[in-house]
């Protein structure tokens, strides 16, 4: 049998890690909406501690979504932009 709470305290660590990491780009890094990526990190990293490191939020058919578009600057060229979207 698997060690269940051994994974999702191994992937809460990956996220706090993660958050960590990236939060120096905070608020936004070339279009990434940082800020809500550490918030998002957080979630699922506090959804593991509440199940007792028991359940794993994250799943394919749950996972959040990134959303990339071009925006145009007033000199004609793209840049992008994201943001996440929970399902």
């Amino acid at each position: 049998m698997r060690n269940t709470a051994g994974v999702c305290s191994q992937q809460c660590d990956f996220f706090g890690l993660a958050e960590r990491n990236l939060s120096i780009f905070a608020p936004q890094h070339h279009g990434l909406d940082v800020a809500a990526l550490c918030q998002l990190l957080r979630a699922y990293a506090d959804q593991i501690v509440a199940s007792d490191y028991k359940t794993n939020p994250w799943s394919p058919e749950t996972a959040p979504k990134l959303v990339i578009r071009l925006q145009r600057n007033g000199c004609g060229t793209a840049r992008s932009a994201s943001s996440f979207r929970k399902n």
